[in-house]
């Protein structure tokens, strides 16, 4: 067999070597928690597969030049024999990793936590409510990894004899076999109790266990019988939460209640209720069913200016949006629509005056950009079908946004856009300064 042949098979065997050592490392991902914190795991089962690259191909030239000086030269079975190699290692590989790893331990394929109840004396002194709110219980692994953990509660009164008991349910996700339980209580309080529980719990483990005892400092005695505190737990199955409904029923669903909800309303209702049902993403029938219950009423244009002088930002925007899907819109139109541009104005005026402390969220400016965007959207048809010019009201907006530099929302959502179609329509460039549309 050739070095050509055998570089072949080293390829080959590379590749087998990069897919296995990647795929054992996502399973190690989530086998060992590898976080993904700033691509922590990504770079692991990166350099994982990598590596699996140069052994595969060290592996398949080894093995190939194996075939020359024993077999023959036999390109078939030495390719079978560096691959197989790569995947025999691979699955031990694999095997090791998973017997290794610290994986949450299941009863019939559920999940499990601890139901714990610890029992203070009488002695104790339960802490005030704002101390129990960092209040936490865990299961510890010395040198392990991070266990989650809950918020223990004090029952609401205290036994017969005096003693209080803290309950909590806590999450099971470790199989070391050398565990604890951690409570504390704030700073004066911090328990350990030993978790004499096996790795892989069983059906007894769901009955309570017998009561243990909480350790104590070493340098110190051991605390008297009333003031020692003590700790029993058992085993529950968590049942997983009812499955929610797939995407397609969950969109089904809300189709059938916008469908519902636009059945219902009156024809001869107000226009700000069919409004929302000629925005962007509107089923196509729904648009023009809506549209012609707004524009074919005799209080059609009565209503639109009412909206356009007193109307909410919302309401505005939408009646303003809808003359975009108006076939054949009505010069009666021109004016209101006019009328709102100075509006607009005076809006961009009084927000230019107020003080960036008076405003600090710049929201006076978010409004405004909603309503130049609106009183765009509306001027483009009447422009082109009914003749409007708005050009003055776009010269003085222009000037206007001009004025406040220190507002990005103006800057590039009015200027921009104003800047750019008063050089359209007018044939007036923008300046130096202006942002480029």
């Amino acid at each position: 067999m050739s070095w050509l042949l055998s570089f072949v098979i080293g390829v080959l065997t590379a590749v087998t070597g990069c897919l296995c050592a990647g795929f054992i490392a996502s399973l190690c991902v989530r086998w060992y928690r590898i976080s993904s914190f700033e691509g922590g795991s990504g770079y692991f089962v990166v350099f994982t597969a990598l590596f699996g690259l140069v052994a595969g191909f060290i592996l398949g030239v080894v093995t190939s030049r194996f075939f020359v000086s024993t077999t023959g030269p036999w390109f078939g079975k030495a390719s079978l024999a560096s691959m197989g190699t790569a995947l025999a290692i691979a699955l031990v590989a694999g095997v090791l990793a998973w017997l290794a790893a610290d994986l949450p331990p299941k009863m019939g394929g559920k999940d499990l936590e601890l139901s714990v109840e610890v029992k203070f004396p009488a002695s104790f002194t339960v802490p005030p409510p704002e101390s129990l709110q960092n209040a936490t219980a865990a299961v510890y692994v010395p040198g392990g990894r991070y266990q989650p953990s809950s918020r223990p509660e004090f029952s609401s009164q205290p036994s017969p004899d005096g003693t209080r008991v803290l309950s909590v349910s806590v999450p099971l996700s470790t199989s070391s076999s050398n565990k604890f339980l951690r409570v504390t209580l704030g700073k004066e309080t911090d328990l350990l109790f030993r978790l004499a529980l096996r790795p892989r719990p069983g059906q007894e483990d769901l009955e309570w266990s017998g009561w243990i005892e909480s350790a104590w400092e070493s340098d110190k005695p051991r605390p008297a019988e009333s003031d020692r505190i003590y700790m029993r737990y058992r085993v529950l199955p968590v049942s997983p939460p009812p499955a929610g409904p797939t995407p397609e029923e969950e969109a089904a669903r809300k189709e059938s209640e916008e469908q519902a909800a636009f059945e219902s309303i009156d024809p001869t209702a107000p226009i700000t209720e069919w409004l929302p049902h000629t925005r962007y993403g509107v089923r196509g029938d729904r648009l023009a069913v809506a549209v012609r219950a707004i524009t074919e009423r005799e209080t059609f244009l009565q209503e639109f200016s009412e909206i356009l002088k007193s109307g909410t930002t919302e309401e505005v925007s939408d009646a303003l949006r809808m003359v975009v899907h108006i076939e054949e819109p009505s010069p009666a139109l021109v004016p209101p629509v006019t009328e709102f541009g100075q509006d607009l104005i005076r809006r961009i005026q009084r927000v230019n005056a107020t003080r960036p402390e008076d405003d600090p969220g710049y929201e006076g400016f978010a409004d405004v950009s909603v309503r130049f965007s609106a009183f765009m959207a509306a001027a483009h048809p009447l422009r082109a079908r009914c003749g409007a010019d708005f050009v003055p009201e776009l010269k003085q907006i222009t000037a206007l946004a001009r004025i406040r530099k220190d507002s990005i929302v103006m800057r590039g959502d009015v200027l921009r856009v104003a800047v750019y179609y008063l050089n359209e329509w007018a044939g007036i460039p923008p300046l130096p300064d202006d942002p480029k549309p």
